[in-house]
């Protein structure tokens, strides 16, 4: 499940145990360790139109591992204690799903660069690719500069042996 599929998920689940949902979740989340999904997180500032065209057509990842940082030391100052996680390696049970996104991430990449970086990707289906294309390159180099960004704002995360299995559908009563 993407980032974008995390907060409905939460809301729902919170109903169904019939917990009052916040949509502030540093209020919640305030004084509490807090597990946080380094890719998720990392996809989502890979992204904004600014940071993609910065990692397809210049290879910087400054600007996506500086906006990172800066997100993680926000909420760190809000009073949550940040346990970032990268995948590590993918495990037997997930290579067919990496390497079809792989491989769309690739197919989106080449359409992207073919375009231009002057293309107008504001819009259908540019603007599929630009993420599809951004998403691809949220891979090792990319999880390296957040990591030393990380570092100099006074953070760390770890990377994970693996990359998470799938958690198991939760039953609805």
């Amino acid at each position: 499940m993407g980032i974008g599929g995390l907060c409905p998920l939460i809301k729902e689940l919170c109903e169904l145990l019939k917990i009052n949902y916040r949509k502030n979740m540093y209020a919640t989340a305030k004084d509490k360790i807090i597990g946080v999904d380094g890719h998720g997180l990392l996809h989502r500032a890979a992204c904004i139109p600014d940071n993609a065209y910065a990692i397809i057509f210049d290879e910087d990842y400054e600007p996506v591992a500086e906006l990172f940082a800066l997100w993680c030391r926000k909420m760190k100052d809000g009073g949550v204690n940040l346990r970032l996680v990268f995948d590590g390696a993918v495990t037997p049970g997930k290579k067919g799903e990496k390497d079809g996104r792989m491989s769309k991430s690739r197919e989106a990449l080449a359409a992207v660069k073919a375009a231009g970086r002057d293309a107008d990707f504001g819009h259908g289906d540019l603007k599929k690719h630009l993420t599809a294309a951004a998403n691809g390159c949220c891979g090792e180099a990319m999880v390296t500069a957040v990591m030393n960004n990380l570092k100099l704002k006074g953070l760390s995360g770890i990377i994970a042996p693996c990359a998470a299995a799938p958690a198991p559908a939760l039953p609805v009563r």
